[in-house]
């Protein structure tokens, strides 16, 4: 059949934090057609393509796979890919599906969703207890008691030692929810830790490990009524941990730096009413509202592209508008000529279409409905 990519690369000149500004027209653009497997390379604002053989180790922001007539697009390890929300037209305007495990960044804000309520009525029946085992003398610092099982290990989480070494799994979760801070909204409710040190040994104590192969948390969060999402939020400034509750069981949640937002997120990259999210049939959907430094769902594994379904993706500060196209065949060409004789002529004009205003199919890969 014969396949090949045209891309539109355009990169923001300014370097800011990794980001692209949306209402900027201080860019430089360029068309890419690609035939094989390769690279894309940024060189200060220039964007080229170099096959395999070619490709430089420095600068790659985008791998392209090309095999049985299909291309994939691979992100770089340790350089952010983000699938641009505001260029997906969903056919009824619902946005971007988004669920568990999925990072969203607003700005240069990442947040990670680490729960839903579908997510969690799913698995809250896959837990099963052991039997504890008594281990004689040692016991838990703030119960006072032996027993321990995988369910509430003894664990030593700090450079205490003697009969202050163990403490419970439990315990250690209500010591570190009584050292939360709450902050509380209409739809939302963020728990914010500023300092998780042992008050013995000040040695920092993890809310998050593995011990014996098991990932263990202490943030034990009461699961809201309803429909909810929890996000991770990157932010390390203020605070060392910092969990958002999210519920739109109603009405849309609005996420910004505005004061008015049900979730407020205080950085400069993020817009006054920067995204939404609501729910479609028990799915939640993010949609940007337009933002100056734009949405984005990180890319995490390859993804495959498909004819004439163009997709957008960001890589730092530039926006990369990929469309698979089938080859044009010569004697196509004639036979559209043909077609043609006796008709009226057609008056081409060359238009710039701003890059906003291109909407693009949502893509068929691991975010997929």
């Amino acid at each position: 059949m014969g396949l090949y990519l045209k891309i539109k690369a355009v990169t923001w000149v300014r370097e800011s934090h990794g980001l692209f500004d949306y209402d900027s027209s201080n860019t430089v653009q360029e068309v890419i057609k690609v035939y094989e497997s390769g690279s894309l390379i940024r060189k200060v604002t220039e964007v080229l393509f170099y096959n395999q053989i070619m490709s430089p180790s420095d600068g790659k922001i985008l791998n392209i796979c090309e095999k049985s007539e299909e291309f994939m697009l691979c992100p770089i390890k340790d350089q952010p890919l983000g699938l641009v929300i505001r260029h997906l037209k969903s056919c009824e305007a619902k946005g971007f599906r988004i669920t568990t495990g999925d990072i969203i960044k607003l700005g240069k804000v990442s947040m990670k969703i680490i729960e839903t309520s579908e997510c969690y009525k799913q698995n809250q029946d896959d837990i099963n207890e052991c039997e504890g085992s008594n281990m004689g003398e040692i016991c838990c610092r703030i119960c006072f008691r032996t027993h321990t099982n995988s369910i509430d290990p003894l664990l030593s989480l700090c450079d205490c030692s003697g009969t202050l070494a163990l403490t419970h799994y439990f315990c250690l979760q209500k010591w570190a929810m009584s050292k939360c801070i709450k902050k509380f909204n209409s739809q939302s409710l963020t728990y914010c830790w500023k300092n998780t040190d042992c008050e013995i040994c000040k040695k920092p104590i993890p809310l998050k490990f593995k011990y014996e192969d098991n990932d263990y948390s202490l943030i034990d969060i009461p699961k809201p009524q309803g429909f909810y999402m929890i996000l991770e939020d990157s932010r390390k400034d203020k605070f060392k941990y910092l969990v958002h509750v999210l519920t739109p069981n109603l009405t849309p949640l609005s996420l910004g730096r505005s004061s008015e937002c049900d979730l407020k997120v205080n950085d400069i990259s993020v817009s006054r009413s920067h995204a939404t999210i609501e729910t479609f049939n028990n799915k939640f959907y993010i949609r940007d509202n337009f933002s100056k430094f734009g949405t984005l769902v990180l890319v995490t594994k390859p993804l495959a592209l498909r004819v004439n379904e163009p997709v957008s993706l960001q890589a730092n500060k530039t926006v990369l508008n990929i469309t698979m196209k089938k080859k044009t065949n010569v004697f196509q060409c004639f036979k559209c000529c043909k077609n043609r004789i006796g008709q009226e002529p057609m008056i081409r004009r060359r238009t710039e279409i701003p890059l906003e205003e291109i909407s693009l199919q949502s893509p068929h890969s691991q975010f997929d409905n």
